[in-house]
């Protein structure tokens, strides 16, 4: 984040690990969408143990993930 001088707050992490992916943007306060794995690794089930401070969606499949971000963006509190 400080490499490339990003904002938080406009800065999303999409992935399949909550582990390795989404907690540590959270902790980050960066916006995270999560795509579950059909078949998860034991050791990438984790809680989330944090209010999280910034966006935080949970999709079937990567396609969905502009359409999320666009309504995030737009305010739209039915995601």
């Amino acid at each position: 984040m400080k490499t490339i001088d990003a904002d938080p707050s406009m800065t999303w992490m999409v992935g399949n690990s909550l582990r390795t992916d989404i907690v540590p943007a959270l902790e980050k306060n960066i916006n995270a969408i999560y795509i579950p794995a059909e078949s998860e690794w034991a050791y990438n089930v984790v809680d989330i143990d944090l209010e999280p401070k910034s966006a935080f969606f949970t999709v079937t499949a990567l396609h969905e993930v502009p359409d999320v971000i666009h309504r995030h963006i737009e305010g739209d509190e039915a995601i």
